[in-house]
């Protein structure tokens, strides 16, 4: 979808031409840099080796959309049932269970051997190494308590709503993946109940999870989330953390219309994080009052100094005997001697814990491809996009079927609603980028623009709301709910994307945002991507075609257009 780094195969297809078969016994592949990408990120490409065999074919609007257009629904299913995917899935399926069983049969074999040969200098360095590790966890427990417990006070110090930090790293310690949020309320039991356990099942690194509060609050990046104490890493004092009352208010009401089934754990970040998207109406909220965030009146959470050395202390340690055992089992592992039973009592385990993850790995079969299809069909005929019984696709549906993204018919009723018509072609990037923000940035980052959208840009916005919700609804009714993450509406880089369309200079926008300039490019590269679309699309959308002329116009110049081809 869009501009995105090449894989590993398909780089290696395109260097395969060099070279005449035959004729050469050699060939020279120049791989071309731009401003953005240079020679590290081709090594990273090269170097990861061939992706695995995979099949792209997956359920979505435009493949209903394409398939009904020339099929009957018994010839689409019939079709996905000799797809590449679907013999790679059941395939795939029944290699997975048999490598699952054979790493548990290899994992008892190793526990039955276990009294045998064993070292034991190998077996009293693991229980030394098991007592320092002990150690270091209690101290480092009690840290985290004190730091809960000092975030706790701190917050009912001074009082709520408070714009804050989180820190959603994987690991509670963490001091990565910063935020900033306004912490809105403390979460009800059954709220709380279902952090904790989700970060009881999903913590890393050992330890206990501290005990403390779960509080409610809006994330920048336009989601609530529901957040243990401890992911709090700093407060905002005076005026500056505070938010008026008319902000909360719209917030409150935003939140208290998500539904309890459009919770779910925050994707590869802190444990027990979960998150629901915000709505248009936050989406400006977080844009007035959480980009800029003034860190300079921020109050870090602070610890014990002393304990913290001693835990600090404490991790060395026990990580210099851990390299020590490791080093013993190395050396016994490549001698004649027999392995220690604790060496083969861990790569039990762990041939245990590898077998759980291939078992989890396992693709969903046919039945449940073609239930995901039956739902597509059912949202896009309650959306009018196709006609009932016969499946004729109507305009919106020729529309979504045009249009390449990761939820086309989200893009179809965006582009489609009256409302954007009164968007100038400016405007009109900028409302892209709105939508689009979520695609680019994988990941929940903290960003800040000195450019804010335009007050029509958010009116559109608004207005184009409702419509957000009915497909949120449609698609959480459909059992589609992991599809819920494209309809994020970011307006925190809108006002960027405006301005470089306005006629701003590179110089300009990478003074004014805390992006690099890959992540600023890749946005633009993909807002222009979808600006051709709705040219090329233009008999379906008409309106559109000059204000998306006049957004290309000044949007596709160097350096972005030194890229573009």
């Amino acid at each position: 979808l869009g501009f995105r780094p090449l894989p590993h195969n398909e780089l290696l297809q395109m260097a395969g031409r060099a070279g005449r078969r035959g004729y050469d016994t050699e060939g020279h592949c120049i791989v071309l840099q731009n401003r953005f990408e240079g020679a590290e990120e081709a090594w990273q490409i090269i170097k990861k080796g061939p992706e695995p065999l995979s099949s792209q074919f997956t359920v979505s609007y435009g493949l209903v959309l394409n398939l009904l257009s020339v099929y009957t629904m018994d010839q689409a299913r019939e079709f996905i049932s000799k797809s590449f995917g679907n013999f790679l899935q059941e395939v795939g399926n029944r290699r997975r269970e048999a490598e699952a069983t054979e790493l548990e049969a290899k994992a008892r074999q190793l526990m039955q051997q276990e009294e045998a040969g064993g070292s034991e200098v190998l077996s009293e360095m693991n229980r030394e190494t098991k007592a320092l590790r002990r150690q270091y966890m209690t101290l480092r427990d009690q840290l985290l308590q004190q730091r809960a417990d000092n975030t706790v006070a701190l917050v009912s110090e001074l009082g709520l709503p408070r714009k804050v930090l989180l820190s959603l790293g994987k690991k509670y310690d963490a001091k990565a993946s910063m935020m900033p949020a306004v912490l809105l309320r403390q979460a009800g039991p059954l709220e709380a109940a279902a952090s904790r356990q989700q970060a009881a099942a999903g913590g890393k690194g050992g330890g206990a999870a501290p005990e403390g509060p779960v509080f409610v609050c809006l994330a920048a990046d336009n989601r609530f989330m529901r957040v243990p104490v401890i992911h709090i890493v700093g407060v905002l004092e005076g005026e500056e953390g505070a938010m008026a009352q008319a902000e909360v208010e719209r917030v409150v009401g935003a939140l208290d219309a998500v539904r309890s089934s459009s919770w779910s754990p925050l994707a590869d970040g802190a444990p027990g994080v979960q998150v629901a998207l915000g709505s248009a109406a936050t989406a400006v909220v977080v844009t007035a009052e959480l980009n800029g965030f003034k860190d300079a009146q921020l109050r870090l959470v602070e610890v014990d100094a002393a304990l913290a050395a001693r835990a600090e202390e404490q991790k060395k340690v026990y990580k210099a005997s851990m390299a020590a055992f490791n080093q013993q089992r190395r050396t016994l592992a490549s001698s004649s001697s027999a392995r220690g039973p604790d060496s083969s009592a861990m790569q039990a385990r762990q041939l245990m814990k590898r077998a759980e993850r291939v078992r989890a790995a396992m693709q969903p079969g046919m039945e449940d491809t073609w239930r995901s299809f039956q739902s597509v069909v059912e949202i896009l005929i309650s959306l009018d996009a196709m006609e009932s019984p016969s499946l004729r696709v109507l305009p919106l549906g020729l529309l979504s079927r045009s249009l390449q993204g990761q939820n086309e018919l989200w893009l179809a009723l965006a582009l489609s609603h009256p409302a954007v018509t009164r968007l100038t072609g400016p405007q009109l990037a900028a409302f892209l980028g709105a939508l689009l923000s979520a695609e680019v940035m994988k990941r929940s980052v903290s960003v800040w623009a000195a450019y804010t959208a335009s007050e029509e840009v958010v009116r559109v916005v608004e207005e184009l709301e409702p419509t957000r919700e009915l497909l949120f609804e449609l698609q959480a009714d459909a059992g589609l709910s992991r599809w819920n993450d494209t309809l994020l509406v970011d307006l925190r880089l809108a006002g960027l994307v405006e301005a470089w369309a306005a006629g701003a200079t590179w110089q300009q926008i990478m003074a004014d945002s805390s992006l690099d300039d890959g992540d600023v490019a890749r946005l633009l590269f993909r807002t222009i991507d979808l600006l051709r679309q709705i040219v090329y699309a233009s008999h379906l959308v008409p309106y559109l075609k000059p204000k998306a002329l006049e957004a290309l116009q000044g949007m596709d110049r160097p350096p972005v257009s030194d890229v573009l081809l």
